[in-house]
């Protein structure tokens, strides 16, 4: 399956499970988005990752960090093993 945007092959699953060529590296384009509410707290995705959060402030301070820095909190969150 190729994906529209960048033409890198993805899972039918929409992730990308290879590295990302380097000329799409530094771009910091924000992610599609998506926020579920629980009983307990949100499941939060980010292209076609996805994390938990527990409190609405985590959800804010992550979402806010995210859209500022796209790259560099991609990578940080990558590096902690969260995505």
């Amino acid at each position: 399956m190729e994906n529209r945007y960048r033409g890198e092959l993805v899972n039918p699953d929409g992730c990308n499970t290879e590295p990302v060529p380097i000329e799409t590296k530094g771009t910091n384009k924000i992610r599609p988005i998506t926020v579920e509410e629980l009983t307990t707290g949100f499941i939060v995705g980010v292209g076609c990752r996805r994390f938990a959060v527990s409190t609405k402030e985590e959800l804010i301070s992550k979402l806010v960090d995210y859209i500022k820095q796209p790259d560099e909190t991609e990578k940080r969150y990558y590096d902690l093993g969260w995505l």
